[in-house]
């Protein structure tokens, strides 16, 4: 998250909510919204691994991988 995720989500709540609200508030606030649903590069610290979970990062990673390789199998 954080304060510019923050921004995006007050005004799409202004902009009545709803699914194509979302690329107008990303566009009203001058969020680059590729930023956060780019890919990820599993090389270099993943947005999960600030969190504290009983899983170690390791496993994440490696499940990430595994969903990459998957899909990349199956042409998506």
């Amino acid at each position: 998250g954080g304060p510019d995720l923050a921004d995006l989500l007050l005004e799409w709540a202004s902009l009545g909510g709803g699914l194509g609200a979302w690329r107008q508030a990303a566009r009203r606030v001058g969020l680059d919204v590729n930023r956060y649903v780019g890919p990820l590069d599993p090389s270099q610290d993943l947005p999960w691994s600030k969190v504290e979970l009983p899983y170690a990062g390791k496993i994440l990673r490696r499940g990430y991988e595994l969903c990459l390789r998957q899909l990349s199998e199956k042409g998506c």
